[in-house]
């Protein structure tokens, strides 16, 4: 009966030093999510912030073209980095979201080749803006080029 006390006795220290140890690994992993969710917002911001000071340049491979005819257009964000996840969308001078059609889905480089054909002599302008989205909050940037319609 001695030893079996004895060994419980000797047993119950070892357990107890397990249980804090534990005890402190579990709050400290409490402690590591909390910094990787406060990193992943900040690092959500910057991007925020780094797209929101971008703009889209439109470069078409001529300045002029016949109605009906397609031309290609280059189109290229300032920043040169891959960019978060994006739509981009053709649309009407308003910029309305009625007249948009997608052209380009879930893109993130900075640089895509995108075409455009006028239908008549006076759509001689092609609207397109990127549409980001920030957990939930969307950002938009438009862009406009300009060809001579023969």
């Amino acid at each position: 009966m001695n030893r079996k006390l004895l060994a419980l006795l000797l047993l119950f220290p070892i357990l107890s030093c397990e249980n804090s140890k534990i005890s402190s690994l579990e709050k400290r992993i409490i402690e590591l999510e909390t910094l990787k969710n406060d990193l992943e917002k900040k690092i959500a911001k910057a991007d925020y912030y780094k797209i929101s000071a971008s703009q889209i340049n439109l470069f078409p491979d001529d300045v002029s073209v016949r109605v009906g005819e397609q031309i290609k257009v280059r189109g290229k964000f300032f920043e040169n980095n891959s960019l978060p996840k994006y739509n981009l969308y053709e649309t009407d001078s308003t910029f309305s979201k009625s007249s948009r059609k997608i052209l380009l889905k879930n893109i993130t480089e900075p640089s895509f080749d995108i075409t455009f054909t006028p239908k008549n002599k006076e759509q001689n302008k092609m609207y397109v803006i990127a549409e980001f989205d920030f957990k939930n909050t969307k950002f938009e940037i438009p862009s406009i080029v300009q060809f001579v319609v023969r």
